[in-house]
């Protein structure tokens, strides 16, 4: 994800991607579904890690938020409140994400506009200067909102890991006393 502003500021077209028709156009609509995709996915991923850490032991393809916010161990934590507030973040992109994946790709006025002259800027070259004056201003605020959504995300992320952190040294501690110290052989 932190990544993902760079990869949307730097196009570099090589001669053998202006001869299979790739365009800022279509470069910029690569990262922006890449990116919302992404996003998405890592709320998905954390409920996944959320599983494993409470030993919750639901499978893999079952995990919601509704299933593991309402785990009575997850329940009668601090988790709750930190994964909701992720979700909200993560939830901006919910209806882009789903589109990307089962129908449509990504859309939205001012990329549509994008496309249009880009089409428009073969057939008139005149429009060159137009597209490169709207992709730049595009792209310059598409990465200054991708940054600002990761700087949120991150921050989300880092209260549930704190959270998790918490609830492996528990685990541990009480696997201690159960099973004793874990003697790694390091040969």
């Amino acid at each position: 994800l932190s990544h993902a502003p760079l990869y949307l500021v730097s196009f570099s077209p090589s001669k053998r991607m202006v001869e299979n028709g790739v365009t800022r156009y279509s470069h910029i609509l690569l990262c922006m579904e890449n990116y919302i995709i992404r996003v998405r996915s890592l709320y998905d991923r954390t409920l996944q890690l959320v599983n494993v850490i409470f030993r919750i032991y639901d499978p893999p393809d079952q995990i919601t938020h509704a299933l593991i916010k309402n785990n009575l161990h997850v329940a009668h934590s601090k988790l709750p409140g930190a994964l909701q507030k992720l979700k909200k973040i993560t939830d901006r992109y919910y209806e882009d994400r789903n589109k990307i994946i089962h129908r449509e790709c990504f859309q939205e006025d001012d990329l549509r506009h994008l496309e249009l002259l880009t089409i428009a800027s073969v057939a008139c070259p005149d429009l060159e200067e137009d597209l490169k004056f709207f992709s730049k201003v595009y792209i310059r605020d598409k990465a200054l909102q991708l940054e600002k959504t990761n700087s949120e995300v991150f921050s989300g992320i880092g209260d549930i890991f704190n959270l998790l952190l918490q609830q492996y040294q528990e685990q541990k501690a009480n696997d201690v006393k159960i099973y004793g110290e874990i003697k790694v052989d390091r040969e």
